[in-house]
């Protein structure tokens, strides 16, 4: 008896061309994702999660192979990671994984020596594997505990 194969998942991610343009499209796609991960899923407050700070960071979006958007984060100036969201459907498929290296080789290709986050702790184990290691004490923020991360390069 032959089973059905699955196809794996494809996708791809790349720097959005917002805020560096102004590209409405694409910044709908970041907001609609970070809408949907954060404030509905999570119930972060809208006020934190629109920090208006965007317009200063580089952000990348991951598209699936039909090009829609599926996944996104950013780097603020200074190194600092960010808002790294993936759409429910696409978890534990690599996007976030995706999605972080290509903010750490922005930061890399931007000059920094180290970059940081501040992680919720369900994630923190993700995190390590890239070898970010835990920095202070444990935070709330957006009521969900945190943990800052660095990684040196």
């Amino acid at each position: 008896m032959t089973g059905n194969k699955t196809k794996p998942a494809t996708f791809y991610v790349s720097m959005a061309l917002w805020p560096q343009q102004d590209i409405i499209e694409q910044k709908n796609m970041i907001f609609s994702i970070r809408e949907q991960v954060f404030v509905i899923e999570q119930n972060v407050d809208a006020d934190i999660e629109w920090d208006g700070r965007d317009h200063l960071c580089r952000h990348v979006i991951a598209f699936s192979n039909d090009n829609q958007p599926i996944g996104t984060g950013r780097l603020l100036p200074g190194g600092h990671i960010g808002r790294i969201a993936v759409i429910a459907l696409w978890r534990d498929k690599g996007v976030g994984s995706a999605i972080l290296e290509e903010l750490i080789s922005i930061a890399k290709d931007e000059g920094s020596v180290s970059v940081y986050l501040n992680s919720q702790s369900q994630a923190i184990a993700f995190y390590e594997r890239f070898g970010f290691v835990a920095d202070g004490t444990v935070f709330m923020e957006a009521n969900i505990k945190h943990q800052k991360m660095t990684l040196a390069f």
